[in-house]
């Protein structure tokens, strides 16, 4: 990724952490990348996230 892509992709994140299939579809065009690095860099950036909030699994799969 680009700096400027990345910058992009941040701010979108920032709007909103869920992209539908038509925002992908726009921000893929625009950025020329294709939707699953998109799709696939949000759901890293959720994940990086939720890891560094110390969320814990829930009850279920910590048994």
């Amino acid at each position: 990724f680009t700096s400027e892509q990345l910058d992009h992709l941040r701010r979108e994140f920032e709007e909103n952490r869920y992209l539908t299939e038509k925002r992908r579809q726009d921000l893929a065009q625009r950025l020329g990348l294709n939707e699953s690095q998109i799709k696939i860099w949000f759901q890293n950036k959720r994940a990086k996230i939720k890891k560094s909030s110390g969320q814990k699994p829930p009850l279920a799969t910590r048994l």
